[in-house]
């Protein structure tokens, strides 16, 4: 939960310092803090509720699962104005 953020805001950063501001609206942005919130979420939860066992874990596969469709998804399944992971 510690790095994600940390990498969410060095690449607004980076966004800023290139493009000259922030946040441009692109799939991947939009996609990342919603991962972000969905890991926020779950770290929550298992630390309210305390979750355990198989409830956690299903939640936990649930956020990874994001994860990967925010890569994947994002490079293949919709347009993007970043260069990296170009489909094709």
């Amino acid at each position: 939960v510690a790095l994600l953020p940390l990498g969410t805001l060095s690449g607004f950063w980076g966004t800023e310092r290139v493009l000259g501001r922030w946040w441009t609206g692109d799939s991947k942005e939009v996609l990342t803090v919603a991962l972000w919130s969905a890991y926020v979420l779950l770290w929550l939860v298992r630390v309210t509720a305390r979750w355990r066992g198989h409830q956690g874990a299903v939640w936990s596969i649930l956020g990874f699962s994001l994860v990967l469709l925010t890569l994947l998804g994002t490079t293949w399944l919709v347009s993007s104005g970043h260069p990296y992971f170009a489909a094709g």
